[in-house]
């Protein structure tokens, strides 16, 4: 794939295999592990699960981008814009997780 987003696609497709890793971990947890330890495991799955989310609409108008507007599509997703939106996310998904620490 030669994109410009092709981080973008990396890093989406690494928050839903760490969504779902931690998951089972949630799942199948031990009982003389401690309950903070099962808490903070939820918490990152919840922030990766919506980092997931943003990625895949990103990902979305990226290809409608692409497939609707084909002139312009280097000028809109060039290497900046591309690092820029994913500085975005992260910044976006980042108090998710804070505000369950804040609780």
């Amino acid at each position: 794939m030669n994109s410009s987003f092709e981080f973008g696609f990396e890093l989406q497709g690494r928050g839903e295999v760490t969504s779902q890793d931690i998951a089972v971990g949630i799942l199948i947890q031990p009982t003389d592990v401690p309950i903070s330890w099962g808490i903070v495991c939820y918490i990152l799955t919840f922030v990766f699960a919506v980092s997931s989310c943003l990625f895949h609409n990103i990902v979305s108008l990226n290809r409608f981008v692409a497939v609707t507007y084909a002139c312009k599509y280097q000028q809109l997703f060039s290497k900046k814009n591309c690092i820029t939106i994913i500085i975005a996310v992260v910044l976006c998904v980042s108090p998710v997780g804070a505000f369950f620490f804040a609780l």
